[in-house]
C-alpha cells in the first residue's frame, strides 16, 4: 500500500511540474520604448487563476510570486488627476507604481496577439488585466 501511494504521489508531484513548465514559452515581443519600436526575445508565462482565466506574465512573476505583486496595495483609489481617457488597466498600472505598455507576441500556436502589460522592477511585469480583475 505505502508504494502504491508514493508512486500516485510521484506521479501527481512529475505531472504538475510538467504542466507548470508548459505555461511558460520563449517568443518576440514587440513595443515601443521611448517613442522607437524595440523587439526583445524572452520568454513569457501563462498564469491561470482559479476562475480559469489566463494572464501573461514575466517568468520571475509567474504564479504571482515576484516581490512587485507582493508589495501592491490590498486597495486602491485611483488618482483624480489621471486622465479620463485611456483603459483602466493603464489608470490602475500607474496608481500602483508601474508603467503601462503595450505589447506584441506569438502565442504557442505561432498566431500573434497583442494585450498591455505592467511594468514594474525589472524584470517584473503582469498583463493589466490581471490588474483590473484584482483591483474591481
Amino acid at each position: 500500500m505505502k508504494i502504491k501511494t508514493l508512486f500516485l504521489f510521484l506521479f501527481l508531484f512529475l505531472t504538475h511540474f510538467q504542466n507548470v513548465q508548459a505555461l511558460c514559452f520563449k517568443t518576440n515581443l514587440k513595443f515601443t520604448y521611448l517613442a522607437k519600436p524595440q523587439s526583445e526575445a524572452t520568454e513569457v508565462c501563462y498564469y491561470k487563476n482559479k476562475n480559469q482565466i489566463n494572464y501573461l506574465t514575466s517568468p520571475s512573476c509567474f504564479q504571482l510570486t515576484c516581490e512587485s505583486l507582493k508589495n501592491l496595495p490590498k486597495n486602491i483609489k485611483l488618482q483624480d488627476d489621471l486622465p479620463s481617457y485611456g483603459s483602466i488597466g493603464f489608470k490602475i498600472c500607474e496608481t500602483v507604481g508601474g508603467v503601462g505598455q503595450i505589447i506584441e507576441y506569438t502565442n504557442n500556436f505561432n498566431q500573434t496577439e497583442s494585450t498591455s502589460r505592467c511594468l514594474f522592477k525589472s524584470p517584473d511585469w503582469v498583463e493589466n488585466s490581471y490588474l483590473v480583475d484584482r483591483y474591481k
